[in-house]
């Protein structure tokens, strides 16, 4: 079939739609399912379009003039505003999760990107903000944690039973064995011990942090902790052909934490550290930069991190480059990263200068008691 050019005019006026022309651009903002609101250099809106209109529950009229943050009630815009880390060009892009408050009450969260806007001769003119509804992909995010938290809850139980009993056997409780059975015995308890750990990392992605479990906390000594950990580790790395250094601060303070948990962060980097490199060392090293903080790095030598790893490393189910043809769930690090937040610190990749990668954990001190 052949539509003649004249055919699609005389549709295009029927249906009065208008042809490409000076009010197409308006015509296709009008018509976005996302909101896309812009800001003078003042932070003052100047301009919204039907869907800013429907998310905010405010109309272009009555925000006209005033402030961006009285109109999108956003939850970063009173601590830290992404839009003024535009305009003060800290950053040319932001993209950001956070949610807006209706006129009406009810919150909405959003998945927010801004803009900076300059004129010809490279002036800031103002930004651009473009939001869009994601309360479905929350949901399914909720139902994800629901799902993984019941999930692992139901294997936990179970398996420490079975790990219980595996123990017993190994330590003669039910018998001498003869060296095959122990043999076998320990590999069983090793694979037991390996799906416990993913039992856990599957309960702290879901639940850390949300409503799940509370920490259970107490002063830390972390250079005990970590020589511990250094003493277990020394002997897996000079399996697998690496030498493990240990830098520890003798003056480290301690730290407010979960033992147990804060314990499987390290293990994890440290088994990550050990699973990826090749040759040469691992570093685990503790210290304090400045009052109130301890940073704890686990490096190695091994291939390092790419760009894509870098963007989602921390994320649950992503598995790197570094990780393809490895067994493992794509959960640990995620896991890391909850535990580490529920402490109250942070934790960064990075990759080092000459080869391999760096895994930096911040936490807060212990406070000093006051008198």
């Amino acid at each position: 079939m052949i539509v003649k050019r004249s055919d699609v005019n005389t549709v295009s006026k029927q249906v009065n739609h208008p042809w490409p022309g000076p009010e197409w651009p308006q015509f296709i903002l009008d018509h976005l399912p996302i909101g896309v609101m812009t800001v003078d250099s003042q932070f003052k809106v100047n301009y919204m379009n039907p869907m800013a209109e429907q998310l905010t529950g405010r109309s272009k009229d009555e925000s006209q003039g005033r402030h961006c943050g009285s109109v999108l009630r956003g939850g970063l815009c009173s601590k830290d505003c992404p839009l003024r880390k535009v305009m003060n060009r800290e950053r040319s892009l932001v993209t950001v999760e956070t949610i807006i408050n209706q006129s009406g009450g009810r919150v909405i969260p959003v998945s927010l990107r801004i803009a900076a806007m300059y004129d010809e001769e490279g002036n800031l003119v103002g930004a651009v903000e473009v939001f869009a509804d994601i309360s479905h992909v929350k949901r399914l995010e909720a139902e994800r944690a629901q799902t993984l938290s019941m999930f692992a809850h139901d294997m936990k139980s179970p398996l420490i039973a079975v790990g219980g009993l595996v123990e017993r056997l190994l330590e003669g409780k039910a018998g001498k064995l003869n060296d095959k059975q122990l043999h076998y015995l320990g590999i069983i308890n090793d694979q037991i011990k390996r799906v416990q750990s993913m039992a856990l990392d599957f309960l702290d992605t879901a639940r850390l942090g949300k409503e799940g479990p509370e920490l259970v906390t107490t002063p830390v000594d972390l250079n005990r902790l970590l020589a511990d950990l250094a003493v277990e580790y020394a002997e897996r790395a000079r399996g697998a052909g690496l030498e493990l250094e240990l830098d520890l601060d003798p003056s480290l303070p301690r730290v407010q934490a979960d033992p147990q948990r804060l314990t499987r962060v390290f293990t994890n980097l440290l088994d990550n550290a050990i699973k990826y490199s090749q040759q040469g060392r691992v570093r685990l090293k503790a210290f304090s930069p400045e009052p109130g903080q301890v940073v704890v790095q686990v490096s190695d030598q091994g291939p390092g991190l790419d760009s894509e790893d870098l963007a989602g490393l921390f994320t649950p189910f992503f598995r790197g480059s570094a990780a393809r043809g490895v067994e493992g769930t794509g959960l640990g690090l995620a896991a890391v990263k909850a535990i580490v937040e529920a402490h109250g610190g942070a934790i960064r990749a990075e990759n080092r200068e000459k080869r391999g990668a760096r895994f930096t954990v911040s936490l807060p001190a212990e406070k000093a008691e006051e008198g």
